[in-house]
């Protein structure tokens, strides 16, 4: 008898924990919005790649005037392989698949007010090449390097920038804010970056603009992705969110063409 109980103790106490580790894993990630289709896949290229650095992608703008477009990924992504496929058609295909995810976004959030924004974004997936956010195949083949750097640290006075100037933050907390500038995974960066499009997409619609801003911010508070900053940021206390690291760039050199934007410490 006491052989049952022991058993049964034992196979509830296995019950537990096998539910304490699913909610561990569930809270583990910043985001519980939508995932894509490819989520296995992505965590699988997430171990891969590693979620310990960034990729920076240098292009040599003037001389010794340098441009740095760093990405969430990781040591073994940073490449162009990696980041842009096999060929350019692979990547046109990877962000026409995410340009379905903008659609299905502002379908869902408000078909009516976002009409216009809509039709634009049907209009670049019946025709992906016309993407106004794809990066050319000529840009992608004047990276000169594709180098591990640590995201958060160089875009910091990007970021610090961005706040003051876009979210109307001070130049104090927004200094303040980009020290604790976050980074991604390569997994929550894939999954969740249809969302920052949706946003920069309905820009030119203001009506789609303000309800999208809110619906985003919902999933994903505190964005960056380059110049662009969850504008519902700073109607949120700077105490309840941190920014979060999508897409940085920053300039760097003893020649910077008048850009402030300027890398924390890279050189070539």
């Amino acid at each position: 008898m006491n052989s049952i109980k022991n058993k049964k103790t034992q196979n509830y106490l296995l019950m537990l924990m096998v539910c304490f580790a699913c909610f561990e894993l569930i809270q583990c990630s910043p985001f519980t919005g939508p995932s894509t289709e490819n989520t296995e896949d992505l965590l699988s290229l997430t171990i891969l790649a590693g979620v310990n650095a960034d990729c920076a992608l240098i292009t040599q703008q003037a001389a010794d005037d340098y441009k740095a477009e760093i990405y969430p990924v990781g040591t073994s992504g940073c490449n162009r392989t990696f980041i842009f496929g096999s060929s350019y058609n692979d990547y046109i295909r990877k962000e026409w698949l995410k340009m379905i995810q903008v659609e299905t976004f502002l379908q869902e959030t408000d078909s009516s007010a976002c009409a216009t924004t809509i039709s634009t974004v049907q209009a670049v997936i019946a025709d992906p090449p016309t993407n106004p956010t794809l990066v050319a195949q000529a840009t992608i083949d004047s990276y000169i390097e594709y180098r591990v750097v640590d995201g958060p640290m160089q875009g910091r006075k990007t970021t610090a920038d961005s706040l003051q100037n876009t979210a109307g933050l001070t130049s104090t907390l927004a200094a303040t804010e980009g020290q604790e500038l976050t980074r991604l995974s390569l997994g929550d960066f894939e999954n969740s970056r249809y969302l920052a499009l949706a946003s920069i997409f309905s820009e030119s619609e203001p009506a789609c603009n303000a309800v999208v801003r809110v619906e985003v911010n919902r999933w994903l508070p505190g964005w960056i992705y380059n110049e662009k900053v969850d504008l519902e940021y700073a109607n949120t206390p700077s105490d309840q969110i941190v920014p979060r690291f999508f897409l940085s760039q920053c300039f760097f050199g003893t020649v910077n063409m008048g850009d402030a934007r300027e890398c924390d410490n890279l050189q070539i």
